[in-house]
């Protein structure tokens, strides 16, 4: 099974992702949860710039002032 992944705009092509095999995306307050296919949740301080549902990615952007990375809960 191919599920999504979540990467920031403007990483170089074949920079990691920030998280794979996302299963669930929820925007919040702080910028968005993302789960991934065992269940880990994990928090990204950043906005959905676009979904490519062909290439299951989803490209975000970081939130100004914002960390860089994604903390799991």
């Amino acid at each position: 099974m191919c599920l999504a992944c979540v990467k920031f705009a403007g990483e170089p092509e074949g920079a990691e992702p920030v998280a794979t095999d996302v299963a669930q995306v929820e925007v919040t307050e702080q910028g968005m949860t993302v789960t991934d296919l065992l269940g880990k949740i994990s928090t990204i301080d950043a906005a959905i710039k676009s979904i490519d549902f062909m290439k299951s990615t989803v490209v975000v952007e970081r939130k100004e002032g914002g960390p860089t990375d994604a903390v799991g809960e």
